[in-house]
């Protein structure tokens, strides 16, 4: 097989992970909570951000076909997130697979500035732009999503592996 159609090969095969992230546009609620059981923190009473998986249990549906997590007065859109990185992901796929790779620093960059930009507030309105990140953490009072974390969940459901990246243009 020639490694442009071994590449292609591999494209296939994670573009069909990828596809699962949402289906016409809905995340499953698993899903949802799954992620947020992965990126979700507290600020623990000894001054540490801790892991807080029990958060998932608070997502909602906002009834614009969004899972939605509230801290404060400011929401994190979950569903929104998922589905913005899964069409992200669905594009550098399709360029990928003619040989034109993004460095995976860049479609790192690209997924976080997704994440960051899913943020609604006590109206439902998201925000122009991005939402603070401190530490590659979006902090909301004592609650926290980590944006690394996130985005490693990301590539991991997608299959997004140093396969898909050519070692040379990654510098």
């Amino acid at each position: 097989m020639q490694p442009q159609e071994h590449k292609k090969e591999v494209v296939k095969a994670v573009r069909a992970k990828v596809q699962q992230l949402s289906v016409q546009g809905e995340v499953e609620l698993e899903l949802a909570k799954e992620f947020i059981r992965e990126s979700a923190y507290w600020d623990h009473p000894t001054g540490s951000l801790v892991r807080a998986p029990k958060h998932a249990n608070r997502i909602y549906d906002n009834n614009r076909n969004n899972w939605v997590i509230d801290f404060g007065a400011n929401s994190f859109l979950v569903g929104a997130a998922i589905y913005r990185c899964q069409q992200v992901l669905l594009e550098f796929l399709e360029k990928a697979e003619f040989g034109d790779v993004m460095p995976r620093p860049q479609l790192r960059e690209k997924l976080e500035l997704i994440v960051r930009g899913s943020v609604s507030n006590h109206e439902g309105d998201e925000y122009d732009g991005y939402y603070l990140v401190d530490d590659n953490f979006m902090r909301f009072g004592t609650q926290a999503i980590n944006i690394y974390d996130f985005v490693n969940l990301i590539f991991s459901k997608g299959g997004i592996d140093d396969s898909l990246f050519d070692s040379d243009r990654e510098n």
